[in-house]
């Protein structure tokens, strides 16, 4: 399972974790000790992330409903990020993920399989599943 952004054509993660419960979303990243590269968390439904309890900072996207990314900024430990009211998912990576990648505002992100250009794969049924409430 990968994460990608259509709009640059590049892979954002490789190693996708999801929190989709209150209790894993709270839970997030704490405990671990790092995120390593390649490796994401993705958190639905969510509109806001904090650092708090960890010890290394994250890269932050948030999507809106069409996986279109609203907002993108490191998150450093202790800190809280901003609520993004449109946001429907938040995905935290490793810190320049970002940067390697080329994410800006308005681009479109895809979980796709390893080699597939086209349908999404079963990360994205999950959370549409998430999504109905089925």
């Amino acid at each position: 399972m990968v994460i990608v952004n259509v709009t640059r054509g590049t892979t954002i993660a490789r190693h996708i974790s999801i929190a989709a419960s209150f209790w894993a979303r709270a839970q997030g990243l704490i405990g671990r000790a790092d995120l390593p590269a390649g490796h994401a968390l993705v958190l639905h439904p969510c509109n806001g992330v904090h650092a708090l309890f960890l010890t290394f900072p994250l890269d932050v996207i948030y999507l809106d409903r069409d996986d279109r990314v609203l907002q993108v900024f490191c998150l450093r430990p202790w800190r809280v990020g901003p609520a993004v009211w449109r946001s429907r998912t938040v995905i935290e990576l490793p810190t320049d993920t970002v940067a390697r990648t080329g994410t800006v505002v308005g681009d479109l992100i895809a979980w796709r399989e390893p080699g597939d250009a086209g349908a999404r794969d079963a990360v994205s049924y999950h959370l549409l599943r998430i999504r109905r409430g089925t």
